[in-house]
């Protein structure tokens, strides 16, 4: 029961993310609808936190489920990066811990400014682009390491410096994209 509770709980949360980016969103026509070239672009773009924060003071459930999120950032500024362990084959479990704890962690710092929230989503970023590969027989596994470190770089893609920027596109190619196509 536990693994269900928390699936459905992180489903509702980015439901709910999407659900206000998607109202956030309403007024754009299809035309108007392009990659821009400012970051944040994905899931939820540059100043839509107003937006978020405002629902937030008017939406229980929606408050219930960001004070959720910034409980659990909270308790991941106290773990150990994520360490690559693969049972048997996968490495799934830590890729789904992976992509929650970035993408919790980037949230909490784009709605609070807490550059601690930053710094650790940096942190498990870091560790992971250290990783010597992100390669498994499994495509879910890799990709959702792509996903997690994706969001990260794009979220938090003001707050890192080049250098950082430089190292995450490299890894996303090198060990996320690539062998990929290596497979094939």
């Amino acid at each position: 029961m536990g693994n269900r509770h928390r699936i459905i709980k992180f489903l509702a949360v980015t439901l709910a993310l999407c659900v206000i980016s998607a109202e956030a969103n309403a007024q754009y026509e299809p035309e108007d609808i392009r990659i821009t070239d400012g970051h944040p672009r994905l899931m939820l773009k540059a100043g839509e936190e107003l937006a978020i924060r405002q629902k937030i003071e008017t939406d229980g459930f929606l408050k219930d489920v960001h004070e959720a999120i910034i409980r659990k950032s909270d308790g991941f500024l106290k773990a150990e990066p994520l360490q690559r362990i693969k049972i048997g084959k996968r490495l799934l479990d830590v890729s789904r811990s992976a992509f929650k704890q970035i993408y919790y962690l980037a949230y909490s710092y784009r709605m609070t400014g807490d550059e601690r929230y930053a710094e650790r989503a940096w942190a498990e970023m870091d560790a992971l682009i250290n990783l010597p590969s992100w390669g498994t027989t499994q495509y879910i596994d890799n990709n959702q390491l792509v996903f997690g470190v994706a969001m990260g770089y794009d979220w938090l893609y003001n707050w890192m410096d080049a250098g950082q920027r430089e190292l995450i596109r490299t890894a996303i190619i090198e060990k996320g994209t690539l062998p990929n196509f290596a497979n094939n």
